[in-house]
């Protein structure tokens, strides 16, 4: 019952962000304007080291870790926000530190799904 609800919550948080004229938009498109977002924001910039975006058919994972919650709320909600996004999963936490576990890989700062692709400091990524 609890997954259902949250597949529909999903389903319907996407069509809400679903925007026309983004069918020719890449996923690395995706990506620059998540990163020129984070920029922007003078909480997010200096810990840009420890985020990874990466994009598939639109939707965005969120890899890393932030100096709070709040941090991890306002990166979630600016992923969001950016045009042509269908969804965004959040992997963030906010503490960081320590080795890569089973199943990841370090990518700047932080660890990351051994399944992603790092994009930190790559501005020629997907």
């Amino acid at each position: 019952m609890i997954a259902t609800a949250f597949v529909g919550l999903f389903l319907s948080a996407g069509a809400a962000f679903a925007q026309t004229g983004c069918s020719k938009t890449t996923d690395a498109e995706i990506v620059q304007a998540i990163k020129q977002q984070f920029e922007a924001d003078a909480g997010i910039k200096d810990q840009m080291r420890h985020v990874n975006i990466s994009v598939k058919k639109r939707r965005v994972t969120l890899e890393g870790w932030l100096d709070g919650n709040a941090l991890v709320v306002k990166a979630v909600a600016l992923a969001r926000k950016t045009k042509c996004v269908k969804g965004v999963v959040s992997r963030l936490k906010t503490s960081g530190g320590g080795s890569c576990g089973p199943g990841q890989k370090p990518c700047g700062d932080t660890c990351i799904s051994e399944r992603s692709e790092c994009t930190i400091g790559n501005d020629n990524q997907q």
